[in-house]
């Protein structure tokens, strides 16, 4: 699990795969691990097949050859320049015939334009860390570093709807901090 956050999609998968299987549930901020780690010391019931790591893929590659690579909502907050190193690193760690399922935050056109000037305007940081992406540069990516992206689908109908610029920052912090 590429970017598991606080780990809850994490134990889902971990039960998913069952006891014949595992998973390596990895993210950059030590103190989302840290929570991740807590929640699953105190639930009798979480699966005794998960591993959370701090760090990024690589940091998770020794547990590999990985069967599948799932990372829901965290590729958008990769760089350009990290961006071609960490698909590359995906796909190392993949078995052959391997799937990188990820869910992806599509480039939202001059939308996310706007939100990023106004975050930018009102020191919203949590806003401009993001970069978002055409569906067509992630199927270049895929292709480069020779992955088949197998089923894309691009839904463009809001499902949120903010009742002010405030709201949405507030609603991307909640995830995000």
């Amino acid at each position: 699990d590429l970017g598991c956050g606080t780990g809850r999609l994490s134990r889902d998968l971990a039960a998913r795969v069952g006891e014949n299987g595992s998973v390596v549930a990895v993210d950059p901020n030590s103190e989302r691990i840290a929570v991740a780690e807590e929640e699953l010391r105190c639930d009798p019931a979480s699966p005794p097949n998960l591993r959370f790591l701090p760090g990024l893929i690589a940091d998770g590659a020794e547990y590999g050859p990985f069967d599948w690579i799932f990372s829901n909502f965290v590729l958008h907050w990769i760089t350009e320049e990290e961006m071609g190193e960490s698909m590359a690193c995906a796909f190392r760690c993949l078995k052959a015939g391997g799937t990188l399922c990820a869910n992806i935050t599509l480039s939202t056109g001059p939308y996310a334009d706007e939100m990023s000037r106004l975050a930018t305007g009102m020191g919203e940081e949590s806003v401009t860390g993001m970069h978002f992406r055409s569906l067509a540069y992630w199927k270049n990516q895929c292709a480069e570093i020779g992955l088949t992206m197998v089923h894309a689908l691009q839904d463009d109908t809001p499902k949120v709807d903010f009742s002010s610029v405030q709201s949405y920052f507030d609603f991307v912090k909640a995830y995000t901090e």
